[in-house]
């Protein structure tokens, strides 16, 4: 495990304290949900994300991750390791992957990479008007639509970094995230903890993720959502947090055979 200094250590765990307690402490005050983002918003708010990008790419940023011999991040390794059945080729599936996957493709053993984004369309186009050449090109999809896109049971580890929290319905996206899983395979969520509340539910921060016990819990303004309970009787669920910035929540949820 990467060893933090002891400074930028007590910094992370003081915003992520900060955080969390003025969610808890907004949540009990709030009678209302606040307005509900809707589907046009949503839509709009990731023109956002494209401009982030045409800005990142432009600046050269981000160039490791053109890098097609990445390694794959040790933590989705081990999970392969523990999950993947004697397959001729496992399958990792990166939703929300942005333009540029973040997880790496290089593995001890055949790996095929799928990137998914809702943007991929307009990444793709980027990309070629800037002449980048990524090593996983995404796919048009969504969380929220994914069995559109993957076949039930297809995949031998699912990712999503940093996108749960933007999604339009977060817990049809776990939900889907898990059928599309195979049996003893896992999914992997890992997110900055309370970042709606920090980002005070601007654009497409509607969502806080944060960690209680072992439970990952997804809350909007005024409901909260246990994943355990969400998915009990179809996968278990183990959380932990990493202190990085305000705090990242690292979700770890295994099919049940």
């Amino acid at each position: 495990m990467r060893q933090v200094p002891p400074l930028r250590w007590a910094k992370s765990f003081l915003d992520m304290k900060y955080y969390q307690r003025r969610r808890d402490r907004n949540f009990a005050k709030r009678g209302t949900e606040l307005r509900r983002l809707e589907q046009a918003d949503w839509e709009r708010a990731l023109d956002e994300e494209l401009g982030f990008w045409r800005w990142s790419l432009e600046q050269g940023r981000f160039r490791d991750r053109l890098d097609s011999n990445q390694p794959l991040q040790p933590e989705l390794a081990e999970l392969l390791e523990r999950g993947t059945r004697n397959a001729d080729e496992a399958v990792l599936v990166d939703v929300g992957s942005g333009p540029l996957t973040t997880v790496g493709s290089k593995w001890t053993r055949p790996l095929r990479v799928i990137a998914i984004d809702p943007l991929a369309d307009r990444y793709n186009a980027l990309m070629d008007e800037l002449a980048v050449v990524p090593p996983v090109r995404p796919v048009k999809g969504s969380a929220e639509n994914l069995l559109i896109t993957l076949a039930e049971t297809s995949a031998d580890l699912l990712v999503m970094n940093n996108a749960l929290d933007h999604s339009f319905e977060p817990l049809q996206c776990v939900l889907n995230l898990v059928a599309a899983a195979r049996p003893g395979c896992f999914v992997y969520l890992n997110h900055f903890a309370n970042e709606a509340e920090k980002e005070n539910y601007r654009g497409l921060h509607q969502w806080n993720i944060f960690r209680r016990g072992d439970d990952t819990v997804v809350s909007g303004t005024t409901r909260e959502h246990s994943l355990a309970r969400l998915l009990a009787g179809k996968a278990t669920v183990s959380t932990r947090t990493r202190l990085e910035r305000h705090g990242v929540v690292e979700t770890v949820i295994r099919k049940l055979t």
